[in-house]
């Protein structure tokens, strides 16, 4: 018997010789550079998705998003580096819930705008974000700690792309706010066009689309970062050139602005400030908020799948969703905002030979290291060039989802994408998400019905000469056609269940001489029935008393039993119903039935 002692001592050495084994020089160097690199890129994204949410009447308090994106690094980045079942994973805020907080935060501010102090406006839209994120959190958490992982991927293809291309248009809709500092509404466009905000937009959607090329014709790690520099370079030579002074740029709303103090990036909400927070106007927007989660679940399925894909190797969902989620929970106790698994940046890691939690470590550092420096480093990031990476996401969703499915799915399935986009775009995610789900099941329902629910075996099975006396066996092909099966298959309901009634119909319209006196239906393929079944069938034992024909249920199971019976389309005292636990024994009793009136004639 093994001492449970010495197995718990060998699992500590175990993790402790794994530990020192990251600080080797092979494996050391490797995952400092995908550290660094990861980081940086979590970096520049996280200020980027703070653009998107403190963008509008909220974008002089951009500062403070940052800190809570750079933060959600931090929180995220340790947790998943130290918990995840797969080592080397990278977890940062994303697109997908970045653009619904967007969607919550501008909700927020613009039904408090002109009625509350700035200051509450604000600790309101963090709140909010707070609320999200923990809550995320704790469903993951409870999803992974009761082993409920894989309930949550039974999600629609097309109702997965609706969510995406939605998500990928409101990057779109945010990166173009993010260019400009002007709030965007389809009802003003014109504003977009003036000659001071023009160049800003024009210039931030020419990156992205140069972006957008390089990154799809070179597949380096370094790509995107590396172009990103060079935007950055390019405008301050373009600053140079036009001699615009630092002051300038920010006053033509070319560089990122903030509104607060040096040092001051990360601001967690205190328990001071909570009489500051419109409860209220949270709730009023619970449907974002519950957005926020399903998102945020959905997001973790999918992240998880093209992780798995890449690296060629099973990960276990449970324990990803207790890491995400205990990640979400800590970023958002400390005025984080929801997170994920970031799919590239995981993969770059992979590519580097890195997938150690070493790396993750070292990416949150580069966080770490960020919220100390303060926005000063920040303020030199254009606004166009910010702007542009958001603008890449979402056109590479849309491109993705709206686009490359047009070549991949079915017509309809396609369409349910663009019905879910449409209302997703002009309502919300829960009204589009439901949308989608009904277009799906309702597709489901129509393709289910027209699957063929009878297999109809001729007149039956002959009998054979072990099935019947000696004396009958030349009768024996004038007695098959007064027998039919009928094997049910599939699950009868509301729209198949009428054509059994049919079929009985025109098998009452066909010659005498060829019409059945008995009707063997047999279940043993049935998988189920519901009310309107059960009331087909009823029809059927009415239909057949009147004509004389004999039912013979064979194969039922308990459940279908018991249903006709309650349903009365089995009727065991009546004559023409009979019931026999198999096939076999059904044919026997109608073949003896046939030789009684052969014998009686």
């Amino acid at each position: 018997m093994t001492d449970p002692v010495t197995t718990e001592e060998t699992a500590q050495s175990k993790i402790f010789a794994n530990f020192i084994a990251q600080f080797q020089p092979q494996t050391l160097l490797p995952s400092v550079s995908a550290g660094l690199v990861t980081g940086v890129i979590a970096v520049i994204r996280g200020i980027s998705y703070a653009a998107l949410i403190f963008a509008g009447s909220l974008s002089g308090y951009l500062s403070i998003g940052v800190g809570m994106a750079i933060f959600s690094n931090v929180a995220m980045g340790i947790a998943v580096a130290l918990l995840a079942p797969f080592p080397g994973i990278i977890a940062t805020p994303l697109a997908a819930p970045t653009a619904v907080l967007a969607a919550l935060a501008g909700a927020i501010a613009a039904r408090m705008n002109g009625s509350y102090p700035p200051q509450e406006i604000l600790l309101t839209v963090v709140a909010a974000i707070v609320i999200s994120t923990v809550l995320a959190g704790l469903l993951l958490l409870v999803l992974g700690r009761f082993k409920l992982g894989n309930k949550i991927q039974l999600i629609p293809h097309p109702v997965i792309g609706g969510f995406m291309g939605a998500t990928g248009v409101i990057l779109l809709e945010g990166s173009l706010q993010v260019m400009t500092n002007v709030e965007f509404r389809l009802s003003q466009l014109s504003t977009y066009l003036q000659p001071e905000i023009l160049p800003n937009w024009i210039t931030g959607v020419i990156c992205a689309l140069i972006l957008l090329i390089v990154a799809d014709r070179y597949k380096h790690f370094l790509v995107i970062p590396g172009t990103l520099v060079v935007f950055i370079g390019i405008f301050y030579l373009g600053f140079l050139v036009t001699n615009t002074s630092f002051t300038d740029a920010k006053a033509q709303d070319w560089l990122l602005s903030f509104a607060i103090d040096e040092g001051q990036l990360w601001q967690p909400l205190m328990p001071a400030q909570f009489d500051g927070i419109h409860w209220p106007v949270i709730l009023q927007n619970w449907d974002a908020i519950a957005s926020v989660i399903f998102i945020c679940v959905l997001e973790l399925v999918l992240t998880k799948n093209g992780i798995e894909s890449f690296v060629r190797q099973d990960i276990n969902l449970n324990r990803t969703l207790e890491a995400v989620g205990l990640g979400n929970v800590i970023a958002g106790m400390g005025s984080g905002m929801a997170g994920n698994q970031a799919l590239p940046s995981t993969i770059l890691v992979s590519k580097m030979g890195a997938s150690r939690c070493l790396t993750g470590i070292i990416c949150a550092l580069v966080s770490i290291a960020v919220l100390f420096l303060g926005p000063s480093l920040l303020s030199f990031f254009p606004r166009p060039v910010i702007g542009a990476l958001s603008f890449y996401l979402g056109l590479s969703l849309v491109i993705q989802w709206v686009y490359q499915t047009w070549f991949q799915l079915d017509i309809s399935e396609y369409l349910i994408i663009i019905a879910s986009l449409i209302v997703i775009f002009a309502v919300g995610f829960l009204e589009g998400i439901a949308v989608g789900f009904a277009a799906q099941l309702i597709l489901f329902l129509y393709n289910y019905a027209q699957r063929e629910i009878i297999t109809e075996d001729g007149n039956g099975i002959e009998p054979t000469t072990e099935m019947l006396p000696s004396f009958a066996v030349h009768a024996r092909q004038e007695q098959t056609h007064q027998i039919k099966i009928w094997q049910l298959q599939g699950y009868i309901f509301f729209a198949t269940a009428n054509r059994l009634v049919e079929k009985f119909r025109q098998l009452l319209n066909t010659e005498q001489s060829q019409k059945p006196s008995y009707l063997i239906i047999d279940g043993s393929r049935l998988e189920g029935l519901d009310a309107s079944g059960v009331l087909s069938f009823a029809k059927i034992l009415r239909l057949a008393y009147q004509q004389g024909i004999t039912i013979v249920y064979a194969n039922l199971t308990p459940s279908a039993e018991h249903k006709l019976d309650r349903g009365q389309a089995l009727e065991t005292d009546n004559a023409y119903c009979q019931h026999f636990p198999d096939l076999e024994q059904a044919l026997q009793w109608c073949h003896s039935q046939l030789l009684a009136h052969l014998r009686y004639n």
